[in-house]
């Protein structure tokens, strides 16, 4: 497996699982010539969320609501948790979320 050697063992996870996606921020140690063979793809976190809510808009905002609606200690606002998303690198995701009224 021509991925980073420290990393070998999440792409022997994804190809036993079958997996279609390893879903990371760190894509430069999934080079797509050593995933390719086992016909997995490596995705960003934003990239793989903005598919999952274009495929399904009310459900991730539902999913999203309950999150915020979870986090008690400390509590969160809708516009703090969109702020936490973006600081994490998931700032499409976020617009996304905010232009669909979240």
């Amino acid at each position: 497996m021509g991925n980073d050697p420290k990393d070998r063992h999440v792409l022997a996870v994804a190809v036993r699982a079958r997996a279609d996606f390893i879903v990371t921020f760190n894509l430069k140690d999934f080079p797509e010539e050593a995933l390719a063979p086992f016909d997995v793809r490596a995705v960003h976190p934003d990239d793989f969320l903005c598919d999952r809510f274009a495929l399904n808009l009310q459900r991730i905002k539902q999913i999203a609501e309950e999150i915020v609606r979870d986090m008690r200690n400390p509590e969160v606002t809708h516009r703090e948790y969109l702020m936490g998303l973006r600081k994490i690198g998931l700032v499409r995701f976020a617009e996304t979320l905010e232009s669909n009224g979240f």
